[in-house]
């Protein structure tokens, strides 16, 4: 009797040990928010807090790219059809013809008649104030409708208020074109151009919270995000050869370096740092350095091991995120793939996986 018992004691003390020795990484998986640690990468776990693989039987319903501020980089949103937003499901139906809402609270469904063109893109965007209806249809027309969890309509956009038209010097009206470049999760960047004169375009930025647009007179190779992911900071863009960024609320223009490599750049601000990726979507490779924009002087550029694969066909693209001082570095390209990390504040490389196709 008293063997049993203590056999019972030493099994309790051994189960015991082992739930309390069991990584803590693990602890941040169970959440939704920017201490999750789980970074999917080639469809198998990297931990990046203890900075190694995760070997989890089943992967964690929560990860660091659906939960983080960053998780706009990879969420295809013109497949976002249906949200719960406050215990209301908002979702699209009929070949996105129709807006169906269901009340939680009430079990009352009601529904509403979507406007849009053969080639219109319809989709759905969460806001901290509400549920967004997006209706773009490329350089033709944008729409958005925000409503609260009542399906009542908050904010609207017309079609005029996004019509690619200008006045040229003579005070002449002329058509042009707007295409959707970047999707922050809380901004919408248009480039503008004209279909007349080549030379003449810029940016248009719309704010999803509040609806308000900001112009710049620049075509946006890329945007800067806030440190934690969530919107822009400024924006990125070249010109004479070389490239260029602009806070927001300033007309200052920091010059960064020649644009002869690349295309794209994309970056987070810490501190007033700028930390900065630039790549090109049709030729292997990527950079990544950091620049002071108080002090407007280059403090490291990393050493981001490379694929080097010669392709006539070739696309590329680079996301960048920040977990508290770590930079990730993801390359998806024809030839390959690499998940590369590095230290905040010198640019030392932790870690670099690096698989060629």
């Amino acid at each position: 009797m008293l063997f049993n018992s203590m056999k019972r004691i030493q099994v309790i003390f051994i189960l015991f040990w082992l739930i309390s020795t069991q990584p803590s990484f693990s602890q941040s998986w169970d959440r939704c928010d920017n201490t999750n640690s789980f970074y999917l990468y080639q469809g198998m776990g990297f931990d990046l807090g203890s900075m190694s693989w995760a070997t989890y039987d089943d992967l964690p319903y929560y990860t660091f790219k659906t939960c983080s501020g960053f998780k706009h980089l990879f969420i295809n949103y013109t497949e976002q059809k249906k949200i719960t937003y406050e215990g209301t499901v908002f979702e699209i139906k009929d070949g996105d013809e129709m807006l169906v809402v269901s009340d939680g609270d009430s079990g009352v469904t009601s529904s509403v008649c979507i406007r849009q063109s053969e080639y219109s893109d319809v989709y759905l965007m969460e806001t901290s104030n509400g549920i967004v209806l997006v209706s773009n249809c490329w350089s033709e027309y944008f729409t958005a409708e925000k409503y609260d969890r009542r399906r009542k309509s908050q904010a609207r956009t017309n079609r005029n208020d996004f019509a690619a038209q200008k006045l040229d010097q003579y005070g002449s009206r002329y058509e042009g074109t707007r295409k959707l470049r970047y999707n922050t999760g809380q901004e919408f960047i248009f480039e503008t151009d004209t279909l007349q004169y080549s030379d003449i375009g810029g940016c248009l930025v719309f704010t999803l919270s509040d609806f308000s647009v900001k112009t710049y007179p620049f075509k946006p190779c890329g945007y800067a995000m806030k440190q934690d992911g969530n919107g822009y900071e400024g924006l990125f863009y070249k010109k004479d050869n070389m490239s260029y960024f602009q806070k927001i609320g300033s007309n200052e223009a920091y010059q960064l370096d020649s644009t002869e490599y690349f295309d794209q750049q994309m970056g987070i601000i810490v501190d007033n740092k700028l930390i900065v990726t630039t790549y090109s979507p049709i030729s292997t490779g990527s950079k990544l350095w950091c620049y002071d924009l108080d002090k407007k002087t280059m403090l490291w550029k990393a050493e981001v091991d490379q694929l080097n694969v010669p392709h006539s066909k070739y696309f590329n693209h680079v996301y960048l995120s920040l977990y508290k001082t770590r930079i990730i570095l993801e390359g998806d390209e024809a030839g390959g793939d690499y998940l590369q990390i590095f230290d905040l504040e010198t640019g030392k490389k932790l870690f670099s996986d690096i698989k060629k196709r």
